[in-house]
């Protein structure tokens, strides 16, 4: 039975690098289409191309690299590599707190060692060679020990408090750390903008003028009582809100990312931020939240069933069922598990676009909207023709060219 244990596990990992191989296969052959005719007044050809070499580039160091690490993985579980490694922390230390804390930190140390060329190829004859994320070898070697510290840090006591739960707590587990995950995202959700936000970010007032009063009076019109409108220079994470209410009583105030307002006219910006007061409209980080919970739940059950299944600590030729085995081996079939899981959360925020779009529209924006897409899009050399099933799988916001027929419409 730990046999068909094991190879249900190889089944999945190599199931799910062939799957990626095929999508990132189809969308490669489309890094090669001319862009379309109706954004050439936006575009530089010679950037565009230069960026879809970038990417072409890109695709094919990621190909080498999933491979090199499914070999790795497929090397270590073949030659019971794991179960080597479990021994020799276990020889240091039972207590199963620092056997974990060692067993990892063996793990990633010849993980990040093993890999540490390819990271180096990529920085220097890839990002700098195209003038992406340009790093000096000093700022190389700063980002990569800052990275090992926090993954130090942040993992180390993560698995700590993992294994404290489980060994409280046993099946049940999954449920107790789903409690601990959704009570602390709360109080981070409902603190951040009025509280945590305004103590540790700086933002500005916006400059008096045409632009801010044309904000105020939008907002206003939407029913947002403020007084001011604040920016933040820079570029908000992909997964953050672009405009958000911050501050409490007279500090109460609407904040701008200036992505939203550099070199766009004041109907661009206009556009912009009604499209983002949609997602506020339409409650989108209420579903978000929803969505969130629900993967957790799955993601946190699915860790207890393998810390609570005999045979997959012997499938990795562990007899004693130890907690940082059963992690890592959820750990191998966790990349699987998240492919397969964010189908919804992505076709649900690629959803959530176009309703956005529409509230804009209906403000009458629709011209506006698609002019500020094009521009942010130019922006970020975004590729203009993504292959159908690589949008489906993997990314979170519609293609341009769908977006910009929808508002069309």
């Amino acid at each position: 039975m730990a046999q068909t244990v094991l190879d249900i596990f190889l089944v999945i990992i190599i199931a799910h690098y062939l799957i990626e191989r095929l999508i990132s296969n189809l969308n490669f052959r489309h890094l090669n289409d001319a862009m379309p005719a109706s954004l050439n007044t936006i575009y530089s050809e010679t950037d565009y191309k230069k960026s879809q070499r970038y990417r072409r580039i890109n695709s094919s160091f990621k190909m080498i690299t999933s491979t090199f690490l499914l070999l790795l993985i497929l090397v270590m579980i073949g030659f019971d590599g794991f179960a080597f490694v479990n021994r020799f922390a276990l020889e240091i230390s039972t207590n199963p707190v620092l056997s974990a804390l060692i067993f990892f930190a063996v793990i990633f140390s010849a993980k990040e060692l093993i890999t540490f060329p390819f990271a180096i190829y990529k920085t220097f004859a890839i990002d700098n060679e195209y003038g992406e994320n340009v790093k000096s070898g000093g700022a190389f070697i700063f980002s990569m020990f800052k990275k090992w510290f926090a993954d130090a840090v942040l993992g180390g006591g993560l698995i700590t408090l993992a294994i404290l739960l489980w060994t409280k707590t046993g099946k049940n587990f999954w449920l107790l750390a789903w409690a601990i995950v959704t009570v602390v995202s709360l109080i981070f959700y409902f603190l951040y903008t009025k509280v945590i936000f305004p103590k540790f970010t700086r933002h500005e007032p916006l400059d008096e003028g045409v632009e801010k009063q044309a904000i105020l009076d939008f907002v206003h019109r939407v029913g947002i009582d403020v007084d001011d409108v604040h920016v933040i220079q820079g570029n908000a994470p992909a997964s953050n809100a672009k405009v958000f209410i911050s501050g409490r009583g007279s500090e109460k105030c609407i904040v701008i990312y200036n992505s939203l307002l550099n070199d766009m006219t004041v109907a661009e910006s206009l556009a912009l931020i009604a499209h983002e007061l949609g997602h506020r409209s339409k409650g989108h980080a209420f579903w978000k939240g929803i969505v969130r919970f629900a993967k957790n739940g799955l993601m946190l059950f699915a860790l207890s069933f393998v810390l609570s299944t005999p045979l997959i600590f012997e499938a990795f030729s562990v007899y004693e069922p130890r907690f940082h085995i059963g992690l890592m081996a959820f750990l191998i079939v966790y990349a699987p598990l998240s492919f397969l899981l964010g189908i919804v959360p992505k076709f649900m925020s690629r959803w959530h676009e176009y309703r956005a779009d529409a509230y804009a529209a209906s403000f009458g924006f629709s011209n506006d909207l698609a002019s500020a897409l094009k521009k942010q899009s130019a922006k970020r050399s975004t590729n203009l023709t993504p292959h159908p099933l690589y949008v489906f799988f993997y990314q979170s916001q519609p293609s341009l060219l769908t977006r910009l027929k929808k508002l069309d419409k």
